[in-house]
């Protein structure tokens, strides 16, 4: 009787270390297949982001229609490798850069540098806050080594100068009823007015050496018949806007508004830096 009990128990405890050792088991092999499905999920989530963001950005990109937005850090100092690698012609732009400077906080004097047509605008509309509205950038828009100096508000250029014989000279000047506009492909958009019947805009690039604008495309639109103030349609690539030197365009004025239309839409935005910094000392 005394051996049965021995042996039942030896058998009780043999059981009780089996189920233990079976629990281990189970939960090692839980542990195992959880660290195996959290890797695997890392695993699939990590090129799932990659992705997201590259989506995000070209919606962003293809939504708006620009490169960039206007960005006038007050924090980051301007930094151009075009200036770095040619010393000097930050000098040269101070002159221009002191003058709108001027301009947008105590408004114009009576001596109004040429190309500020634009800066006074500004300020006469914006008053003290015109300086937060107006900046700058220096780069080589043309690739022959000579950056210029571009001063603008928004997608709005006021002014682009480049350097001839050591000094500032002033190619390109935009302002409220004559606007300028940097487009996706380098060249640049303008558009204005110069009376009820007369619409103008065009496409433009600059010489290699940025002093002369060289003319893609300009339209405008010019009274055909005094009589009845019908309107025509032009087009040339002088940029004058002489009908007689001309081809009239037998078109709709909703074609004719629809060529602006693509031009407008690969318009694009230049980051400036604040004009306070170039006159910071």
């Amino acid at each position: 009787m005394k051996d049965t009990k021995i042996v039942t128990s030896v058998i009780a405890c043999c059981m009780f270390l089996s189920g233990i050792s079976a629990c281990n088991v189970v939960r090692e092999e839980k542990d195992t297949a959880v660290t195996s499905d959290t890797e695997t999920s890392v695993a699939t989530e990590e090129p799932t982001v990659k992705t997201e963001s590259s989506v995000s950005q070209t919606e962003e990109t293809s939504a708006s229609g620009k490169e960039s937005d206007i960005t006038i850090s007050g924090t980051e100092r301007p930094e151009s490798s075009a200036t770095s690698s040619v010393p000097g012609y930050e000098d040269i732009y101070s002159g221009i850069l002191e003058a709108v400077h001027e301009i947008l906080t105590k408004g114009p004097g009576d001596d109004i540098p040429e190309g500020m047509t634009g800066i006074m605008e500004l300020y006469s509309y914006y008053g003290a806050e015109a300086l937060n509205h107006v900046g700058y950038k220096i780069t080589d828009l043309t690739g022959d080594s000579v950056p210029e100096l571009i001063i603008g508000s928004g997608p709005e250029i006021l002014d682009i100068y480049t350097v001839k014989d050591g000094k500032a000279f002033l190619t390109v000047e935009g302002w409220g009823r004559s606007s300028v506009s940097i487009l996706s492909d380098g060249k640049f958009y303008t558009s204005g007015s110069g009376g009820a019947a007369t619409h103008i805009f065009g496409r433009f690039s600059i010489s290699e050496d940025a002093s002369e604008i060289i003319w893609d495309d300009y339209y405008f639109t010019d009274i055909k018949d005094e009589q009845t103030w019908q309107i025509g349609h032009y087009h040339n690539k002088t940029g004058e806007m002489d009908k007689s030197a001309s081809e009239e365009l037998m078109i709709s004025d909703e074609d004719f508004t629809a060529i602006e239309t693509g031009m407008q839409s690969k318009v694009i935005e230049i980051s400036y830096q604040p004009v306070s910094f170039a006159v910071a000392h």
